[in-house]
């Protein structure tokens, strides 16, 4: 036997097969890695046209195993489980002919029906798919009519991606959000693990994060990343040399910290106004609550009627639109004023109700109007209005 390899000095080789009673090659038997995994699966049996396939597996650890081998047929339609114990050491070979000749109930008292000729297996811990178990699993399909032989498909079940969610969350400056950390498995089943997953932020004067809970510290933008270490490569791995690789998945968010704003409003001074003569101008003071934020930053706030009865009084503010400092600092209030003049009623309905209101434009990322919307009633401002 002879063959060609180029590599890098130190670089080993190995070259496995199986050998006859006097010593001849027959068929080569792939090398598998001997360390723990999570479980195997061989997507392919046949008994098919004098063909048998044969499972060889082997505990290659230093404590005993106890196995589900699940054989699966017609599209999971059928079922067989079958205990396996294997100690230290210890292997086993499962022909599939002589299982489905046996014609032995498992524990559920349900037999692999003898025209069932192909399908698929699974070796898992009694614990389940995600256990990690010491097993190496060799496949091959034997066929004695024609002297031929091949070797078997195995799959690594183990994780084929790696999220946390939501990847753009807006959290609240001195408050929190949540973020999640999923493992999407070979089987398309996903996994929770934020709570195992390690979990870090770039710039801790924004926000702080433990277990996926994100705690906004000040405005600004921030990546956190959630790690989870050691975790077996699954789906990718399916071929003919299974590596069933281990490594580590990290994922990141993005949250961006927003510092509310609340807008409230006095009650006007004075609280009656007339259209032309008296008292025909009244002030009203706004006070903008803010969250800590990390540097000062400049808001629009616009004055206008929100709601009047009749609905055609109309009324000029000074000003209409304002600039106003939110400073850098913890959380406060700024205040500022706005003064309604030049009410009018047409048709000359007495009294009326002129309802005024102030909303904020032109916020940054690092700053939201709790609420954008209709003005609530701390947002507003009631004047009654007389004409002559």
């Amino acid at each position: 036997m002879a063959w060609s390899y180029s590599g890098a000095f130190g670089d080993l080789v190995v070259a496995t097969g199986s050998v006859d009673q006097t010593g001849t090659y027959v068929f080569e038997v792939p090398a598998s890695p001997a360390w723990q995994t999570l479980s195997k699966d061989s997507p392919f049996w046949t008994t098919a046209d004098g063909s048998d396939t044969m499972f060889t597996l082997w505990n290659s650890g230093s404590s005993a195993e106890d196995l589900i081998a699940t054989f699966t047929w017609n599209g999971m339609a059928g079922q067989y489980r079958l205990p396996v114990h294997l100690d230290a050491g210890a292997s086993l070979v499962i022909d599939m002919a002589q299982l489905i000749a046996a014609n032995k109930p498992d524990g559920d008292g349900k037999v692999i029906p003898p025209d069932v000729r192909e399908g698929s297996a699974m070796f898992a811990g009694t614990g389940g798919m995600r256990q990690a178990i010491n097993l190496v699993v060799s496949t091959g399909e034997y066929d004695v009519e024609t002297a031929t032989c091949c070797v078997g498909w195995l799959c690594c079940y183990g994780v084929s991606s790696f999220n946390v969610s939501p990847g753009f969350p807006n959290c609240p400056a001195q408050g929190t959000c949540q973020l999640q950390a999923t493992e999407t498995m070979s089987d398309n089943s996903q996994q929770d693990v934020t709570n195992s997953a390690t979990w870090s932020g770039d710039d801790t004067t924004v926000a702080t994060v433990s277990a996926g809970l994100v705690t906004g510290v000040a405005a600004g933008t921030v990546d956190i990343k959630a790690t989870v270490d050691n975790q077996e490569v699954g789906g990718p791995e399916c071929g003919y040399f299974p590596a069933c690789n281990f490594q580590t998945y990290s994922s990141t968010a993005h949250p961006t910290e927003q510092a509310n704003l609340n807008i409230s409003m006095t009650a006007a001074d004075p609280t009656t106004i007339h259209s032309q003569s008296g008292a025909t101008t009244a002030t009203i003071t706004v006070q903008i609550f803010h969250q800590a934020v990390s540097a000062s930053q400049n808001v629009t706030l616009d004055a206008g009627t929100n709601s009047s009865t009749p609905a055609n009084i109309s009324a000029t503010y000074t000003p209409a639109s304002q600039t106003v400092t939110i400073p850098q600092s913890g959380q406060g209030t700024v205040s500022t004023t706005l003064t309604v003049s030049g009410a009018s009623v047409p048709g000359g309905t007495s009294p009326a109700t002129l309802v005024v209101a102030a909303t904020l434009t032109g916020l940054s990322a690092g700053l939201k109007d709790t609420d954008p919307g209709t003005p609530g009633s701390a947002q507003k401002a009631t004047l009654t209005v007389i004409t002559p």
